[in-house]
């Protein structure tokens, strides 16, 4: 950072300003120079000048608009892809291929899932969108968490039958109940286990185990497949992160399904934690808080926020 110049300062009347980054946090500091003269109280003569410094922390300020440019610039990339591809083969079409069965079929084919991916990333906007501004509507009743789990882990079943997988569910010999929205808890669920069947190879294992003690339930969804390395781990819940980008939109994800789970965990007062290692496997912990009297209360009493 250049030096400032005090006595230039205090002559030419005019205010300065240096960012300043502090080391080891990397807080940006903005330092603000500006000149003063004050009439000593009962005289004509006698003044006194220096020179005021503000100190104002921007490190937020600048790494919401980091974020934000970030935010613009991945959801320009993720769009342009389809878009492309749809606008091409759209040409491709309109300058002869319609008349070609198979040809045409197949371009209208991959056109569909082009439209299917950008519908899936304009929800997954909307729903973080309506989450990060808390405009969700949400419909947290006193329900068995048990049955959901079996419920979404029945569903994924059928949805994956064709592909080979071992899926064991082990539950609690009390029922848990908790209260929660059905519909965002069912939300995570589908998008932790799914995953869990997208990155496991045939003949794999997966693993879905609810637990429960006083205060806490946990539900731990495990696997054996291709696990993450361990530099990536930090940043899966990151917004648009993917480990595999190409294997990841081979299956259409948007790399947003875990950050609107967090999202939704830590409203009900829970956390989401992952843990991986590359060719063994990832387990995926979600904690959520029992209700207590009060809780229930809370719950059964108009809660729905």
């Amino acid at each position: 950072v250049a030096p400032v110049d005090l006595a230039a300062i205090l002559t030419t009347g005019e205010q300065q300003s240096r960012e300043i980054m502090l080391q080891p946090h990397k807080q940006l500091i903005v330092a603000s120079y500006v000149p003063f003269h004050t009439q000593e109280e009962f005289t004509d003569t006698d003044f006194s000048s220096g020179v005021l410094i503000v100190l104002h922390d921007i490190t937020k300020e600048r790494e919401l608009i980091r974020i934000q440019q970030e935010f613009v610039a991945n959801v320009s990339h993720e769009l342009r892809t389809p878009l492309t591809t749809m606008k091409s083969y759209t040409e491709t079409l309109l300058g002869g291929a319609m008349y070609e069965p198979e040809t045409c079929l197949s371009f209208l084919s991959t056109m569909e899932k082009e439209t299917e991916r950008m519908v899936r990333l304009v929800k997954d906007l909307l729903a973080l969108s309506q989450l990060d501004y808390r405009q969700v509507a949400w419909r947290k009743e006193r329900m068995p968490l048990h049955e959901l789990v079996t419920e979404v882990v029945n569903e994924l079943r059928v949805k994956f039958g064709q592909e080979r997988r071992t899926v064991t569910i082990t539950l609690p010999a009390e029922p848990v109940w908790l209260c929660f929205d059905r519909d965002k808890i069912k939300q995570v669920l589908i998008n932790i286990i799914q995953n869990a069947f997208k990155y496991t190879a045939a003949e794999g294992t997966i693993g879905v185990k609810l637990t429960a003690d006083e205060q806490t339930a946990r539900i731990i969804v495990s696997d054996d497949g291709i696990g993450i390395p361990p530099e990536d781990v930090k940043r899966v819940f990151d917004r648009f992160y993917r480990v595999d980008k190409a294997r990841s939109r081979d299956f259409g994800g948007t790399g947003l399904g875990l950050s609107i789970a967090r999202e939704i965990v830590e409203a009900h007062g829970g956390s989401i934690a992952l843990s991986s290692e590359a060719d063994i496997g990832t387990e995926v912990q979600i904690t959520l808080p029992l209700a207590g009297d009060e809780g229930v209360w809370a719950c059964e009493n108009g809660s729905k926020q």
